[in-house]
């Protein structure tokens, strides 16, 4: 009796060690955050999950069931906190807490370079437009083209197009005959997301070192 009193005590515990919720829409999974308008990609993985309840409490939070451990939440209150539940009988079996944080503004740059001064050499060594945010979250974004507008001292300021994201092989001749504190300003940086919808990013310059 005693014994199988002890394995009452243990089975409720084991249970919730083996289950884990992860927001895989992000490029690290084990990261504890939802972000606002977008549907973030819930996985559910241990134990006999189809048993329990789910749900989502705070951050104005939704969630929504695609398969038997995969769910979509949608959250609107960025800066609150949102918990997700796995319940049965009213008794939480497991719960894992979430930052909601709205997405950071879609930023564009060469490579993915965080530098606004660089060598011709580094410039050239990944000749992409890219775009990217400071956060988790993995974006599906594509460069359709661009402008770029070489400022030098001494000579008149010209514009090259690119249709594409990367720099076009007149861009890449006029960079190569750039010198130092000339100046690279791209704009005009066309970009669709998930939605589809083509839009313009924020403008930005590089500085030949």
């Amino acid at each position: 009796m005693n014994k199988f009193f002890y394995l009452l005590l243990i089975v409720p515990f084991t249970a919730n060690a083996q289950i884990n919720i992860y927001n895989i829409s992000l490029t690290d999974s084990t990261k504890q955050v939802l972000y606002v308008g977008i549907d973030n990609k819930i996985k559910i993985t241990g134990g006999n999950i189809e048993k329990f309840a789910k749900s989502i409490v705070g951050g104005g939070g939704m969630l929504t069931r695609l398969e038997s451990n995969l769910f979509l939440v949608r959250a609107n209150k960025s800066g609150d906190t949102a918990i997700i539940k796995l319940s049965s009988k009213n008794k939480i079996i497991a719960q894992k807490k979430f930052k909601v944080e709205s997405v950071p503004d879609i930023v564009a740059t060469i490579g993915y370079m965080n530098d606004s001064i660089a060598s011709i050499q580094r410039i050239l060594s990944n000749p992409y437009v890219t775009a990217g945010c400071q956060c988790y979250l993995k974006l599906n974004v594509a460069i359709l083209g661009f402008d770029m507008a070489v400022k030098s001292i001494d000579k008149e300021e010209i514009t090259l197009s690119s249709e594409m994201n990367r720099f076009s092989e007149e861009q890449i001749k006029t960079i190569k005959e750039c010198r130092p504190g000339d100046k690279l300003h791209f704009q005009k940086i066309r970009a669709t997301g998930p939605d589809g919808r083509t839009r313009y990013l924020k403008p930005f310059s590089i500085t030949i070192k």
